[in-house]
């Protein structure tokens, strides 16, 4: 049953308490143009912030 997986359960950490167990790394999706952040990878972590 999905709900009593571990992973996705809220876990204390002395005084913080997190969400859940899963992470990202960081990373470069290379969406810049001349090294520079542009309205494609501003899209991106928009959307990656809808999943979560």
């Amino acid at each position: 049953m999905p709900g009593n997986d571990p992973l996705l359960q809220p876990f204390q950490l002395k005084h913080l308490t997190l969400k859940n167990r899963l992470m990202t790394s960081s990373h470069e999706p290379a969406y810049t143009d001349d090294g520079m952040p542009k309205e494609r990878y501003r899209l991106y972590h928009a959307a990656r912030a809808r999943h979560w």
